[in-house]
């Protein structure tokens, strides 16, 4: 027992050394990267499954070459299951499934709740730019979706509301923007109040109807570029597996672009449900369009266009009646360019020249567009479904057009609140 006795002091001395030498490890700051993106998913519905897949899409093939050394990838998830709603960063790496080249890290959980309210949005969005601050940042909003058309439309009437929170019985889901099982949702101007203060390169809308030029007009200070589809998308979304890189190109423009046409690809290529259409817009030039749309209205007082032919615009939905029509196609026939000879010469040239004005503005709009040979559409009910195809031109912006030959209680609601979007006021649309 003596004999121990040295060896213990020795050993506490060295042990006491030991520890004096080692410094608590300082807080690590959060690294600012070039770009952060953030997945948004709003899945507390019936497309959690599709959620799901696109998830495991993304770990299957986030690499860190992918991904890029100083990007960050985030995904809000709110699902329908009693999880927390929670803010998570891939990392690359070997994740939960063996096919998994990345996994994810609980960043910060929410309460539940409703989560479509735009308080709740800003919070997300300004966590994770605080955990993930970056000198640039991309999203992209994952759900259902309804372009600019109020919500109220669905909650009141449920017409087509019940319909859209029910499993498909038979064909397929599709994708609005934002509805939870409780009917909650963002219209669009609180979607604008929640992201108007961030500073987005791009927004992906991954949702129905996302490029609705209502819709685009009232966000067009959010973002740099926008993408989005004038009709419908299939619940299986972006091929997010294949568009990783894409999201964090150096090159923003090219990067949108290289998403667009990765989306149309694999839409093309679906022998079940080719169905898509896709359009790229430079927000930068919405008021512009706007200030040559307002010269063809204006030809027409007081601040009304002709009664359009429905049958001659192509329509991008299935309601009865439609409600999204090609932009491009309701303004040439709305101001008589199908019928021009009727007009005086003079009135024919001043509507020619408006019309050209305004058309080479939208080619500036637009960056990029396509669209399948058909489109299938259940915006009416699940129950309807049907393939519709494009029988005529399309330029990749919808527009609604008021109407009254319909008694059905929402599209009441459609006109009267058509009239107070800010693209109506800006264009000199006036209620009749």
């Amino acid at each position: 027992m003596n004999r121990l006795i040295p060896f213990l002091l020795t050993l506490i001395w060295l042990l006491a050394s030991f520890i004096s030498c080692c410094k608590p490890e300082e807080p690590v700051e959060p690294k600012e990267t070039q770009r952060t993106v953030i997945i948004y998913l709003e899945a507390n519905n019936n497309l959690y499954s599709s959620a799901c897949e696109n998830i495991d899409s993304l770990l299957a093939n986030a690499t860190e070459k992918e991904i890029g050394t100083n990007n960050e990838l985030l995904i809000f998830l709110n699902g329908s299951t009693p999880r927390l709603p929670r803010l998570l960063r891939v990392v690359p790496g070997s994740g939960a499934k063996q096919w998994f080249v990345a996994d994810t890290v609980l960043l910060k959980s929410y309460a539940k709740g409703n989560t479509l309210t735009t308080s709740f949005m800003k919070q997300v969005l300004s966590d994770a730019q605080e955990l993930a601050p970056a000198k640039e940042y991309g999203l992209v909003l994952w759900s259902h979706g309804q372009g600019w058309l109020p919500i109220e439309a669905l909650t009141k009437t449920k017409s087509s509301g019940d319909n859209l929170l029910r499993s498909a019985k038979t064909g397929k889901l599709t994708k609005w923007f934002g509805i939870d099982n409780s009917y909650h949702s963002l219209d669009i101007q609180d979607l604008r109040s929640a992201l108007e203060n961030f500073k987005w390169e791009y927004i992906l809308m991954d949702a129905c109807f996302g490029a609705s030029v209502e819709a685009l007009y009232e966000l067009r200070n959010c973002c740099h570029y926008w993408a989005g589809s004038p009709t419908e998308i299939m619940q299986d979304g972006y091929p997010y597996g294949s568009i990783i890189s894409d999201l964090f190109e150096k090159d923003v423009k090219t990067g949108v672009l290289n998403v667009c046409i990765a989306y149309m690809d694999r839409y093309f290529k679906d022998p079940d449900y080719p169905s898509a259409s896709m359009c790229m817009v430079d927000m930068s030039t919405l008021d512009d369009l706007a200030e040559s749309a307002a010269g063809m209205v204006s030809l027409f007082l007081p601040g009304k266009l002709q009664k359009p032919d429905f049958n001659s615009i192509q329509h991008l939905d299935n309601g009865l009646p439609p409600v999204f029509y090609d932009l491009e196609g309701y303004f040439s026939d709305a101001v008589g360019l199908n019928d021009i000879e009727k007009f005086s010469e003079s009135r024919r040239d001043s509507i020619l020249t408006a019309y050209e004005d305004f058309s080479d503005q939208l080619s500036k709009t637009i960056i990029y567009t396509a669209h399948t040979q058909k489109f299938y559409s259940c915006f009416d009910s699940y129950s309807s479904w049907q393939w519709i195809p494009f029988t005529h031109p399309v330029c990749g912006l919808s527009s609604y057009i008021p109407r009254t030959d319909s008694s059905r209680e929402r599209y009441t609601i459609y006109n009267r609140e058509w009239y107070q979007t800010s693209w109506t006021k800006a264009i000199g649309i006036t209620k009749p």
